[in-house]
């Protein structure tokens, strides 16, 4: 940690340069200056952690040194001293963003003792400032997936400045790249982890993108690219085009494996990027149809306008937390509100099938949550197939009813055979606990790590009885056989069975069993 002293009084800084034992305590000396310009001189050679400065000094005094020190090394502490008591040196130094403000004289311990503090202060910043650039690139990667997806906030300046992301253009444009055959075992034998394929793919289209934008992780094997420029939306859309045709070219050449594109539009303004990037999924999704290893755009699927109008995502969104909770009712009145909307957009047959594997898709990551292997079970390609032969929008919505109902019927069977379970644990606990008179919901919920209100919902559901009434039913049963022994007072059974007041225990006692313990 290194300091510099400024004061121009020669006395007083021979005082505070050798009377303090500064390497002793971790510091390191690298000078002593006469004034402000003199310091600012020396920090040019070596800039220091902590400056102790004299207010009053000639030529540069120590506010106008504080008042540089803010321009040009903001991150250095300062200690100003003065031996004028006034307020407005006080507020002065205060609104120069002083660390610490001593009169003098002061005393060189307690100047150590401030000059310590800051040290402990700086050494706690670096580490935090570690953490964050450690941290950085997760932060970039978890901020551009909630860009992209609209769940971002309206800070978007400030996030893109701290997170040092190249986004300051005017327009975006948004494209996902999926890696074909990523967990084909001859791919995977060749780079022995899928991690590592992913690892070049993303190399190849930085490198290719340069400052144009950025790209990130999205699924499991897609990467998403942000691209962006100051030119009009259909500039840079060809632009975008023309990097995914390279990136194409130089994938299958270098990593030996194709990709497939789907690209959404461009459009000007960061808000409009969670719409490119819902265009570039649905073109994605699109390669069922057409085929992998090429570039599909939101204007080959027909996509661009009427889909769009649909407003979808809201509804998809709600059917996957549907499936995966195992509503069937609920699920099935989502699918048959897509249905409708889809028979008043009167949209082309191709938009509707694309939709349809859409939809199948939400079904297939609710399901994710909870299914376990089952060999009887329809694959997603077998259903994309099978909703590719059907005919009609009728026979479609049919088919995924019929497809909602077995799914959520088994997740229910998994969330029943969860809820006894958990039920079964906590009466246990109860068991194990009823003579403890604190025992009480939130800590039963605790034991079982699930919310007490939703404990509260499967216990009734589950049992038939609230979860108060069996705690009373429990500690009255073990009451009733403990006083049958004849072995202890009235007062000691309460004691056991978790009511400390004897006279609480013998009035639940005599409402429960119709007569009092003596009885």
């Amino acid at each position: 940690m290194k300091i510099l002293i400024v004061d121009d009084d020669v006395i007083i800084r021979k005082g505070l340069s050798e009377g303090i034992d500064w390497p002793r305590h971790g510091f390191e000396l690298i000078g002593a200056a006469g004034d402000g310009e003199e310091a600012l001189e020396l920090m040019k050679l070596q800039t220091p952690d902590i400056v102790i400065s004299d207010i009053r000094m000639p030529f540069m005094d120590g506010l106008e040194l504080a008042e540089r020190m803010n321009e040009s090394y903001p991150w250095v502490k300062l200690v100003l001293l003065t031996g004028y008591q006034e307020y407005e040196y006080a507020k002065k130094a205060i609104e120069m963003r002083a660390s610490e403000y001593l009169i003098k004289p002061i005393h060189n311990m307690a100047l150590l003792q401030k000059v310590i503090e800051l040290g402990a202060q700086i050494e706690q910043e670096r580490t935090y400032s570690r953490q964050v650039q450690e941290g950085m690139p997760l932060l970039r990667q978890r901020y551009l997936q909630k860009l992209v997806t609209g769940a971002a906030g309206s800070d978007f300046h400030s996030e893109i400045k701290f997170l040092a992301l190249p986004l300051d253009k005017t327009v975006f444009h948004v494209m996902v790249i999926k890696i074909d055959g990523l967990h084909h075992p001859e791919l995977l034998k060749r780079y022995s982890e899928k991690e590592i394929i992913k690892y070049c793919v993303h190399n190849i289209a930085r490198e290719l993108l340069g400052d144009r934008g950025l790209t990130f992780d999205c699924e499991d094997d897609e990467i998403a690219a942000i691209v962006t420029g100051d030119a009009d939306p259909k500039g840079l859309f060809e632009s975008a085009y023309a990097f995914a045709e390279e990136l194409l070219d130089q994938v299958k050449r270098y990593v030996k494996t194709t990709i497939t594109v789907g690209m959404g539009g461009a459009y000007e303004g960061h808000e409009m990027l969670p719409k490119s990037y819902q265009e570039a999924r649905s073109s994605l999704s699109y390669r069922h149809y057409t085929g992998t290893s090429q570039i599909i755009t939101v204007h080959d699927t027909g996509l661009f306008a009427d889909m769009n109008e649909l407003q979808l995502a809201g509804l998809k969104k709600e059917l996957y937390a549907k499936v995966k909770l195992g509503l069937t009712e609920d699920s099935l009145a989502i699918v048959n509100l897509l249905e409708r909307k889809l028979f008043e957009a009167q949209l082309e047959w191709s938009q509707i099938h694309l939709l349809a594997v859409e939809i199948a898709v939400v079904i297939f990551q609710g399901m994710q949550e909870w299914e376990e292997e089952d060999a009887g079970r329809k694959d997603f390609y077998t259903v994309c197939k099978e909703l590719q032969e059907l005919e009609t929008v009728s026979d479609i919505f049919r088919y995924l009813r019929a497809f909602v109902e077995a799914v959520t019927r088994d997740a229910m069977k998994v969330r029943d055979s969860q809820t006894k379970g958990l039920v079964l644990k906590a009466m246990e606990y109860i068991d194990q606990h009823y003579s403890n008179e604190n025992l009480y919901l939130q800590e039963v919920a605790g034991a079982v790590h699930v919310n007490p209100t939703y404990l509260s919902i499967i216990f009734k559901r589950e049992k038939d009885i609230n979860f108060s009434d069996y705690l009373l039913e429990v500690r009255m049963k073990k009451a009733i056989q403990l006083i049958r022994k004849g072995e202890l007072k009235s007062y000691e059974v309460a004691q056991q069975v978790g009511y400390p007041n004897p006279q609480y225990f013998s009035v639940v006692f005599k409402k429960y069993t119709g007569y009092s313990p003596t009885e």
